[in-house]
C-alpha cells in the first residue's frame, strides 16, 4: 500500500506540474515544475520522505530504461537532419554537460543553505 500511495502521489505532482506549464507557465517545462512543487511539499512537510523513497529509489536505479527512447530517437537523428546530424549532436552534448553543471552547482548552494540553517538552528556542528 505504501508503494501505491506514493505513487499516487508522484502522478499527482506530474499531473499538477503538466497542467500549470500547459495553462499558466507556458515558457516552463512541466518537468521543471514538477521539481520545484515535490521540492516545495518536502520542504513544507506536506509530504514525507519517507513516503516517497521507496519509489523516487526505483525510478533512479532504473534510469536507463526511461531514456531508451530518447537514445533510440538520437541514433535516427542522421535520417531527418541530413548534413547537420554531426553539429546536432555536439549541441546535445554541450547542453547536458551546461545542464550537469548548474544542477550540481544548484545542489550544493542549495545543500550549502539548507544545512546552514539547520546550524543555527540547532547551534552544532553539521
Amino acid at each position: 500500500m505504501k508503494i501505491f500511495s506514493a505513487l499516487t502521489i508522484a502522478a499527482a505532482v506530474a499531473f499538477a506540474s503538466e497542467l500549470a506549464a500547459r495553462y499558466l507557465l507556458r515558457m516552463i517545462p512541466g518537468s521543471v515544475i514538477g521539481i520545484i512543487l515535490m521540492t516545495a511539499l518536502l520542504y513544507a512537510k506536506v509530504v514525507k520522505y519517507n513516503a516517497i523513497s521507496e519509489v523516487s529509489g526505483f525510478f533512479l536505479d532504473n534510469i536507463v530504461f526511461f531514456l531508451i527512447p530518447v537514445v533510440v530517437s538520437s541514433a535516427q537523428l542522421s535520417r531527418y537532419a541530413g548534413g547537420f546530424a554531426f553539429k546536432i549532436i555536439i549541441l546535445i552534448f554541450a547542453g547536458t554537460i551546461i545542464v550537469m553543471v548548474i544542477t550540481g552547482i544548484s545542489a550544493q548552494l542549495l545543500t550549502k543553505l539548507f544545512y546552514r540553517d539547520k546550524k543555527q538552528k540547532t547551534g552544532a556542528d553539521v
